[in-house]
């Protein structure tokens, strides 16, 4: 059974709805330039006031989906430059 990503967006949403910080997850629409090309994705957006937690869930959440059958393509948006301290003085 396929399923539409506004679908997966509302299982993602439920899943996550007791994280601590705020997880929101979007299915794009049949007018997405994602969607225009053949494909359809779900955007998955974290936040945390906690960078070391951001992190964290972000990285945990794209592990398991990228467990998921089906799914093409997961990244966690996190970049090397994101993790290191930077002091400003």
């Amino acid at each position: 059974m396929e399923h539409t990503s506004t679908w997966v967006a509302d299982k993602i949403n439920d899943v996550c709805k007791d994280l601590k910080g705020l997880v929101t997850a979007a299915g794009s629409s049949t007018g997405d330039f994602t969607t225009a090309l053949g494909g359809s994705g779900v955007s998955i957006n974290v936040y945390s006031a906690d960078l070391d937690h951001l992190q964290e869930t972000a990285k945990g959440i794209s592990a398991e989906l990228a467990k998921v059958k089906g799914i093409d393509e997961v990244e966690s948006g996190i970049q090397e430059s994101d993790k290191k301290n930077t002091t400003l003085s």
